[in-house]
């Protein structure tokens, strides 16, 4: 069963060699890779050779020598693969970029603080801390005790590429009340033969997976937010 969390965002992660302080508001829109509407709601936290910060009404942009991220919180979330692929598709097409990341990211409320903590339990169980989880069960802080986090990565390797799916699971610091889980699922590509130059071999990896990553992302998504329905 689809379920909507209350938060929520994905982003592109490109690994290469950067210059970071080319990354502007102002040449990001005469390459056409954002709009007047976008340039002009631009707000630029820091343009500098050795780390470039900004965000605009739909997204948000940070890269520094070696690492390029764009994210949005606004669907649909092609939009930032259509930025990716403008800039270094068609303007950047020489930028060396070895690897990318595609992700998603949830906060979603299971109704109380304690359905989130047997949530937990699941996903971590106690019996095998031993004398450990024992002192977690019987714990008598306010403090909640037990996950704090916990990430299952899957491998794989295909095509002149390797790389990893990553699911991460913890208590979520914006859903109020303790009654938040947030998830982050990472699907990492890197180049098997880093001596191929040039953003191509990378942009088109992005562009040829990145709806079945995501895809993928919301069936574990779905997942472990189904796991509220079964606790009593």
């Amino acid at each position: 069963m689809r379920i909507d969390p209350e938060l929520g965002g994905a982003s592109i992660v490109l690994i290469g060699s950067l210059n970071p302080s080319i990354y502007n508001p102002d040449w990001l829109y005469r390459g056409g890779a954002i709009t007047d509407a976008e340039l002009a709601d631009s707000e630029v936290n820091v343009i500098h050779p050795e780390l470039t910060q900004f965000r605009a009404a739909t997204f948000a942009i940070k890269v520094d020598h070696t690492r390029f991220q764009v994210e949005t919180t606004q669907a649909p979330w092609v939009s930032i693969l259509d930025l990716i692929t403008k800039v270094f598709g068609e303007i950047l097409v020489h930028t060396p970029l070895t690897a990318v990341g595609i992700n998603r990211t949830v906060h979603f409320g299971v109704g109380a603080e304690e359905t989130r903590d047997k949530i937990g339990r699941m996903l971590a169980p106690l019996e095998p801390w031993g004398s450990f989880g024992h002192c977690i069960d019987q714990s008598s802080s306010p403090a909640r005790s037990g996950l704090l986090n916990i990430t299952m990565r899957e491998n794989w390797e295909s095509d002149g590429f390797k790389g990893n799916r990553n699911v991460t699971v913890q208590p979520s610091s914006k859903i109020t009340g303790g009654s938040g889980i947030f998830m982050n699922v990472n699907y990492h590509a890197e180049l098997v033969n880093v001596e191929r130059d040039g953003a191509f071999p990378i942009v088109s990896f992005a562009n040829e997976n990145f709806e079945a990553a995501l895809q993928r992302a919301e069936e574990v998504i779905d997942q472990i937010m189904s796991l509220r329905e079964g606790v009593k």
